[in-house]
Parts: structure tokens; C-alpha cells; sequence
């Protein structure tokens, strides 16, 4: 389970990143996440916290399929869409 400190710097993270204009870098981000290693909760938080710019964030994608192909329905993830 992710903790509220982790939920914090991931929002955080994200949240400068689009404020800064630098949706470039926080598509990197979620590029560069090692899916396979990573709780279901800290993917839904990347998710929830990259909602604001998705349009912007073609890899938010590759996190809500890996959520599908680990058993999720689009009904548990409605408004996480890419």
C-alpha cells in the first residue's frame, strides 16, 4: 500500500512539472516507471495526479493498460481513462 508521504511527492512531482509547462518531463515520468515493480496504488495515484494534463501525457496509457491486464475493469478505473 502507498503511503501518504509517497501519495504526496507524486502529486507534488506532477504538479510542478505542469506548472513549470514541462509536460515533456512528466510524460518521462510515467514512461520510466518500472510497471512490473510498482503497487496497484502507486499507479492509480500517477494516474489521479496526472488527470489535470492527460491530453498532454501519452504514456499515462501504458500505466492504466498495465491496471487492465492486472485485473482492474474500466468501470474500477472510470475517469482514469487516457
Amino acid at each position: 500500500m502507498v503511503s501518504q508521504k509517497e501519495i504526496e511527492k507524486i502529486h507534488n512531482t506532477l504538479d510542478n512539472l505542469f506548472w513549470e509547462g514541462d509536460f515533456e518531463e512528466a510524460n518521462n515520468t510515467l514512461e520510466n516507471l518500472e510497471l512490473t515493480g510498482e503497487d496497484d496504488d502507486v499507479l492509480i495515484t500517477y494516474l489521479t495526479a496526472s488527470i489535470p494534463a492527460k491530453t498532454k501525457l501519452p504514456a499515462r496509457s501504458r500505466l492504466y493498460e498495465e491496471l487492465i491486464n492486472r485485473g482492474y475493469t474500466e468501470m474500477d478505473l472510470k475517469g482514469l481513462e487516457y
